[in-house]
């Protein structure tokens, strides 16, 4: 049995799908499925369906809705009992964590980031892209509420750091065109990071494609703007002007995930884009190179920026 949280909810089992018609249906096995073999209060059931709104019978729709998700569970293979009821007024999905996606998701990026420290490159991408294979589309599609949405967005973040992460691995072993492709056909579907915009912006400088940075920059801004609201920082500005501007510079983006920043600056493709007047640059021991900007470090090939 494997119940999916990573696109439509759903159980999936023996090469057949048991789908949940309605939304709170789907909320009620999202909610148990992601603290497997943990007791779940029915307030907690009402908040994540209705939030500071419960109607009057919302006790009634829950049992309603419970009775609903433990026969799709037995449908699927499982036992009625694996869906349990503590009084009272409890309820616990009683499975092995990893047989929900998303825990399998979480996992496969641990043992991905584990391979990654102790220098298994290939390891590290074998795992990051068996983690990233279990998206589906939009997470919780279907479930509708604040408290799915709010979800919905987070695990959004975890998937696209899980996906830098994995880029950021592929660029250090010279695979800058895969990164190059993945993450132009990515930004049209998930809210790009800065992050994510400079990894893109690196694969295409690093396989020689410096004139197409211009349009992917364009395109991942809007995006962003679009779905978050927000402009991405000015240093990411200032790097993809630079990757414009030099196209021998090879820049390796910043390690940590940062959150998008609004930015007033103008867009590279907008504006004359002119080679900085000066570098600032540190030699580290047993790293490449430092190059430093806006106050922030960036390692990358002092060979390049002198």
């Amino acid at each position: 049995m494997d119940v999916r949280l990573l696109g439509n909810v759903e159980i999936h089992h023996g090469g057949g799908v048991v789908g949940l018609a309605r939304a709170g249906e789907r909320c009620v096995l999202a909610t148990l499925a992601l603290v497997p073999r943990r007791r779940v209060p029915v307030d907690t059931l009402v908040a994540h369906l209705w939030g500071d709104d419960p109607p009057d019978n919302a006790g009634r729709t829950v049992a309603t809705y419970l009775r609903t998700v433990r026969r799709a569970v037995a449908q699927a293979g499982g036992g009625r009992d694996w869906l349990r009821n503590h009084r009272p007024g409890a309820y616990e999905l009683d499975i092995e964590p990893d047989l929900v996606d998303y825990h399998r998701f979480t996992r496969l990026a641990k043992v991905a980031r584990d391979r990654q420290g102790a220098g298994d490159g290939a390891g590290a991408v074998a795992a990051y892209q068996q983690a990233v294979a279990l998206r589906r589309g939009e997470a919780l599609a279907g479930v509708t509420g604040d408290w799915a949405g709010n979800w919905r967005w987070s695990v959004e973040r975890e998937f696209v750091e899980v996906l830098c992460n994995l880029y950021e691995q592929q660029l250090s072993m010279g695979a800058h065109a895969e990164v190059a492709a993945n993450v132009a056909g990515l930004i049209t579907q998930v809210v790009p990071t800065d992050r994510m915009i400079l990894l893109g912006a690196s694969g295409l400088a690093g396989s020689g494609q410096h004139a197409a940075i211009r349009d992917f920059y364009r395109r991942a801004a809007t995006r962003m703007s679009a779905t978050a609201q927000v402009r991405p920082s000015a240093e990411v500005h200032a790097m993809v002007r630079q990757l414009v501007a030099q196209p021998a510079a090879r820049l390796t983006p910043p390690a940590a995930a940062g959150s998008p920043v609004e930015s007033p600056v103008e867009s590279p493709v907008e504006s004359t884009v002119e080679p900085p007047a000066q570098h600032v640059t540190m030699v580290a021991d047993r790293s490449g190179n430092v190059y430093q900007s806006a106050g922030d470090q960036y390692i990358g090939d002092t060979s390049d920026l002198r």
